[in-house]
């Protein structure tokens, strides 16, 4: 009966009370944004990004796209815990003569997803930089 009783209020306070959401899948889709980069001849990227949530856990990605967008050859990826509503994101993807490296700080609710930071892009033939992104998720 005890066990029955807790379970409820649980239940209970999981809907009550705002920013607790049950560990239930929730899919994100938005727009990954960043500047150019012309130290490494890269023009602006602006791609479709998803994301996925189970509970505290968040799984963020993008897909690499040739210059003329032609075909996916990559897929840049970051997983992570949200605290307290915030997160810190590193995300990563090696492709052919190209390393890039992202750091981001965010949000997220049960609606939306938001995060902002830094890639560092490294090319073989010595190209460097670092560009500015910006990333909004919304649920589906």
């Amino acid at each position: 009966m005890l066990d029955c009783r807790i379970v409820t209020v649980a239940a209970l306070l999981m809907v009550a009370v705002p920013g607790i959401s049950p560990a239930a899948e929730i899919s994100y889709r938005g727009d990954w944004r960043c500047e150019a980069l012309p130290s490494a001849n890269l023009s602006a990227v602006r791609a479709d990004a998803m994301a996925l949530r189970n509970g505290p856990r968040l799984t963020v990605w993008r897909p690499v796209r040739t210059p003329d967008g032609s075909r996916e050859f990559g897929r840049e990826t970051g997983t992570t815990t949200i605290r307290d509503g915030r997160f810190t994101l590193e995300t990563s993807v090696t492709l052919p003569r190209t390393v890039i490296n992202g750091t981001f700080v965010g949000s997220a609710t049960d609606t939306e997803i938001a995060f902002s930071g830094v890639q560092k892009v490294q090319l073989d033939a010595g190209g460097f930089g670092e560009r500015r992104c910006r990333v909004t998720l919304t649920r589906q």
